[in-house]
């Protein structure tokens, strides 16, 4: 483990200990599919063969390939590029789901003026 840590993309899991909540997959991997759980290791420790990772020290391409805008990074993908839009909105749509427990709920909005003298 040390030499995991010692390494360049190990070096992020150094701080997993401080986030439990957001790694406790590692310490329970309890019926996660190994592949599914080496994926989910190299999301956390940003080891996805992104542009600007692959490049990383080389004159390479780093834009996005979808939307050419900005350096492609594991951020840029999961968070702002347009091509992952669509699929951000699904997995915020099922989050939502799962929460409220697919309840629908009643909103109203109502709104009064008061004149300030």
């Amino acid at each position: 483990m040390q030499d995991l840590h010692a390494s360049v993309d190990g070096s992020e899991l150094k701080l997993c200990s401080e986030e439990s909540a957001s790694v406790a997959f590692f310490r329970r991997p309890d019926g996660i599919p190994s592949s599914d759980f080496k994926e989910y290791a190299r999301i956390r420790i940003n080891a996805l063969p992104t542009r600007k990772r692959v490049n990383r020290g080389k004159a390479g391409p780093a834009r996005c390939r979808a939307c050419g805008l900005v350096d492609e990074t594991l951020a840029h993908i999961s968070q702002t590029c347009q091509r992952s839009h669509e699929s951000r909105i699904l997995r915020h749509d099922c989050l939502v789901k799962r929460i409220t427990g697919g309840t629908r709920w009643k909103r109203s909005i109502s709104t009064s003026y008061m004149a300030v003298i």
